[in-house]
């Protein structure tokens, strides 16, 4: 992907992050202390949830070197970064919250799965697009645009409720998912289920 371009929505949607951390704070388990963000947008939401848990290691992951320097640029030292392919997540950890915004550039089965084989028991991933349900109209105003452009350029795909939900039925986590179409496309999956450790 252009990183020129990553970097520019990255800087656009800095008024937005704050927004978004704060309506995925709502989600977080008790006792959150580990999370990973998946994908060449991660960083603003992760940073947003550490001035709300100060003690939170945070872990982000993408598959090109060159994007994750972007995003140790961007974001600074607080997030650990990781270069390594999507659908094969090259971590032994497990999170107690995942998150994926801009999945819909990259999301299907095999990376679904890999999501929910990440939580840790009682965690959540969160995993999807758009400004969130708690980010102001004037905000959204001031990025709507050009955001809509660069990500065309990028190519991002427009994903639909029923694909979405088809995709979740073939990872085979219908029942720990839940679809959320206020403020965007967004995917919820509860790690309540999992047993603990990660699944292979």
């Amino acid at each position: 992907m252009d990183t020129e371009k990553i970097k520019r929505l990255n800087q656009l949607w800095m008024p937005v992050y704050p927004f978004l951390a704060k309506w995925v704070k709502q989600y977080c388990p008790t006792g959150i202390e580990l999370t990973l963000e998946l994908g060449p947008f991660s960083g603003g939401i992760s940073i947003g949830l550490k001035t709300v848990f100060p003690g939170l290691k945070s872990f982000f992951l993408t598959p090109q070197e060159e994007i994750a320097l972007l995003l140790r640029e961007q974001f600074g030292k607080g997030l650990e970064g990781i270069v390594g392919p999507l659908d094969r997540l090259p971590v032994k950890q497990v999170f107690d919250l995942v998150l994926f915004r801009g999945a819909f550039f990259f999301l299907n089965q095999s990376i679904l799965k890999q999501i929910h084989a990440a939580l840790n028991t009682g965690g959540i991933a969160i995993l999807g697009g758009g400004y969130g349900p708690l980010t102001p109209a004037r905000e959204i105003e001031k990025v709507a645009d050009e955001s809509r452009k660069l990500n065309a350029e990028l190519g991002k795909r427009r994903v639909s409720k029923e694909f979405l939900w088809s995709m979740v039925q073939s990872a085979g986590i219908s029942e720990e998912s839940t679809i959320i179409e206020e403020g965007g496309l967004w995917l919820v999956i509860d790690g309540h289920s999992v047993a603990g450790g990660r699944k292979q």
